[in-house]
């Protein structure tokens, strides 16, 4: 063991490898150290743009993250809000039309005046009907509105909040016209199911909902995702339209209502909020890189010709 110990210094001092003649090699080529020098510090700035990039993209994804969830709540209460007026109309409505008491409802003219009223306060009722308990045939209607129900009993959903309370499917009625179908039950004082009060809720009214141009996708659906509408380039619009695919999302609930949005952001977005700032550090990692090699290359010029003239002065 003694002898293959004095064996391996040998080895070791024939390579040279010792601090004392690294020390010496870098004292007789100085520029040997220099070129170290300027490698370590190339090497510095690269790990801190490198690092610089993971934290600007981890603030990019944070930045959309949060206002993924802004927006999501902006929609869903702006949802809420709009869906909540139209029940509250309905309801206006139901006790303008039935004397209370009786469960007997107005004359057909009575009817038309009230109604004909009260949508010049509120334009975006565009139509009420009034339906039998069966929730399938329309006993009355506004003016220049279809015989025909919009949607069929079985296509509404009592909300959890509200049995007397119903949302319909999304249907297209003309051209671009989107209505989503809600109702209330009207009753009697003894609580007998008298019919139904329906009016088609304007896809369009959601126009209204304004959100961050960060966030290009928004998707308002059921539970079970299936789209009841979707926000793309300011407008809402019918399902079955493209959206960009996301690269990340959020899920809000509507409160009272059994939907959710879905706020999402996608790839080219994510990119541009990256770029904005990367590409500063980007060019002033690249001017700094070039400076050094810059440097080095005549530092090791340089050096070259000062062997050169003392080998030719020698």
């Amino acid at each position: 063991m003694i002898h293959r110990r004095s064996h391996n210094r040998s080895f070791f001092t024939k390579a040279g490898m010792t601090p004392f003649n690294l020390t010496s090699a870098f004292a007789k080529r100085p520029e040997r150290a220099i070129h170290a020098f300027f490698v370590g510090i190339a090497l510095l700035i690269v790990g801190f743009f490198i690092s610089n990039t993971i934290n600007i993209r981890d603030a990019a994804h944070t930045v959309l993250h949060e206002k993924a969830i802004e927006t999501g709540h902006i929609v869903a209460d702006g949802v809420e809000q709009r869906i909540n007026a139209r029940f509250h109309d309905l309801k206006f409505l139901r006790d303008s039309f039935f004397q209370k008491g009786s469960g007997t409802m107005i004359s057909d003219t009575e009817a038309t005046a009230v109604f004909t009223a009260f949508r010049q306060a509120h334009p975006a009722i565009i139509a009420i009907n009034i339906q039998d308990p069966s929730g399938n045939h329309i006993v009355w209607s506004s003016p220049q509105q279809s015989s025909h129900a919009i949607a069929a009993d079985k296509a509404f959903h009592a909300l959890k909040d509200d049995p007397d309370q119903f949302l319909g499917t999304l249907s297209h009625v003309r051209d671009r016209l989107w209505v989503l179908p809600i109702r209330e039950r009207i009753r009697d004082n003894e609580g007998r199911v008298l019919g139904f009060i329906v009016l088609p809720f304007l896809l369009s009214n959601l126009s209204s909902i304004h959100t961050t141009p960060m966030i290009q996708g928004a998707v308002l659906s059921l539970p079970d995702r299936k789209t009841i509408s979707l926000w793309k380039g300011g407008h809402w619009v019918p399902p079955g339209t493209p959206l960009p695919r996301p690269v990340g999302e959020i899920t809000t609930p509507v409160p009272g209502l059994p939907w959710i949005v879905v706020t999402q952001w996608d790839a080219a977005t994510l990119a541009h909020l990256f770029w904005e700032k990367e590409w500063l550090y980007l060019l002033l990692t690249f001017f700094l890189l070039s400076i050094i090699a810059a440097t080095d290359v005549a530092t090791q010029i340089a050096y070259a010709r000062i062997r050169q003239l003392h080998v030719s002065g020698n």
